[in-house]
């Protein structure tokens, strides 16, 4: 087994992460799964080509000040783009702690421009893009998932490690499974057990226990939660959304939450409820109720109108 990779003095390697997931992690959600066990979060799928080339882009992203170790997520394929959005994100947010890079994403709309998981055919490229990002003084990872074969997706990870990145996270599929069988947990050890970059496992991960698990068996030297954290916060803390009781208290405090940081609108809090509410009695009305609510409003009284015609008797 390699030998780890000490972090940079300003950054430790946070025991558990929340995955990005575009459109859907935003402030509000990243302070709701850090309120209940989560230890980082990453701003999710930010244009670097449009920060580096329009000046307003930089004003659109949002960073609560209460969210701790928070990373920023980049995508593109223009090195050059990297080292301006690096530097114009940096400078604006200076709390952030470090700059990710995707080079996962299996999305046709980001392959298209030669980003995401286009990145993992061009290792070149992608060591370029990590000297041009660590140009701003902040720590680098690099998402990613596996390539064809382990042999070239432990190759790619060893040029990540020379490019001079801080630490790597790999999603167990290749692009084209997007989310369908299972994370590949072998080739994740595998690549850790080649390796002395710090590596943070993805996929299929449902508690915190499990994620405790996989570190102390040697699969990784951290975790992180994606699908499960998006309709279970609690997952951080090893619990579940079992009763509507339950989902109800969690979807009422995300409301909560982004009453006091950025205004949400209602297809965010339609998208949340329909994760949030899941297996309680008639929930198949329920959903198609909260799909129909129009407005805040509409949809906090379907809720509790649900809950008293179910569950007050």
């Amino acid at each position: 087994m390699a030998l780890r990779l000490i972090m940079p003095n300003s950054f430790r390697l946070p025991k558990n992460f929340l995955a990005p997931i575009s459109e859907y992690t935003n402030s509000p959600f990243r302070l709701l799964c850090q309120k209940h066990g989560c230890n980082s979060v990453i701003v999710p799928l930010v244009n670097a080509t449009a920060i580096a080339r329009r000046a307003d882009a930089v004003s659109e992203l949002f960073i609560d000040k209460r969210e701790k170790n928070v990373g920023v997520q980049l995508f593109g394929s223009a090195p050059s783009d990297f080292k301006i959005a690096a530097k114009k994100i940096t400078e604006n947010f200076p709390k952030i702690k470090f700059l990710d890079i995707n080079c996962g994403c299996p999305m046709e709309n980001i392959i298209a421009v030669g980003a995401g998981a286009s990145l993992l055919n061009n290792p070149k490229r992608v060591c370029e893009i990590i000297s041009a990002a660590k140009s701003s003084g902040y720590p680098v990872s690099v998402k990613m998932r596996l390539l064809p074969t382990i042999d070239k997706t432990v190759d790619f990870c060893k040029m990540i490690e020379k490019a001079g990145a801080d630490f790597i996270i790999v999603h167990g599929r290749k692009p084209e499974q997007f989310y369908s069988g299972s994370a590949d947990w072998g080739a994740i050890k595998k690549i850790h057990e080649e390796i002395s970059l710090p590596l943070v496992g993805n996929g299929d991960i449902k508690t915190r226990a499990e994620g405790e698990s996989r570190v102390s068996e040697g699969f990784c030297d951290s975790f992180m939660i994606g699908r499960e954290a998006m309709r279970n916060p609690l997952c951080f803390e090893n619990r579940n959304l079992q009763s509507f009781d339950e989902q109800k208290k969690i979807f009422f405090e995300y409301l909560r939450i982004a009453e006091k940081t950025t205004c949400i609108g209602i297809t965010d809090a339609r998208q949340k409820a329909l994760f949030f509410f899941r297996g309680c009695k008639n929930c198949a009305s329920l959903r198609a109720a909260i799909s129909q609510a129009k407005t805040m409003a509409q949809l906090v009284s379907t809720i509790n109108k649900y809950f008293y015609e179910n569950y007050n008797s």
